[in-house]
């Protein structure tokens, strides 16, 4: 999967996500496919932003309409199909269809808000 990954110290990481856990306490990141994955702490992670392939159509727009507002104050806008309250995090597909950007892991704890509706 490519993937931009944004942490909570700011910082802004590109590559390929290697065995995909979410659940996971850590990420493995590469630079390529083939490259050596840099080891990152989820608990440090604030969002996973997966990058459609060229000419790959971004998927529907369905579930719970979503607003989320990290603890840095930034916002993303976008409907999620497996929102709930608690957990490690959730999905959403941005309400921006005009990026590459397929979807968007949240992960909980970088999170101060989701208004729903």
């Amino acid at each position: 999967h490519r993937v931009v990954v944004h942490t909570l110290e700011g910082l802004v990481k590109r590559g390929v996500l290697t065995d995909a856990d979410l659940a996971s306490p850590v990420l493995g990141l590469a630079p390529s496919p083939s490259a050596e994955p840099e080891v990152l702490g989820a608990d440090r992670v604030k969002a996973i932003f997966f990058m459609l392939a060229p000419g790959e159509a971004p998927p529907a727009a369905e579930g719970k309409r979503v607003r989320v507002t990290f603890k840095d104050g930034r916002q993303v806008a976008g409907f999620s199909p497996d929102y709930q309250e608690g957990g490690i995090g959730f999905f959403m597909v941005p309400a921006d269809n005009r990026t590459n950007t397929g979807r968007i892991w949240i992960y909980r704890a970088a999170v101060k808000q989701v208004a729903v509706g």
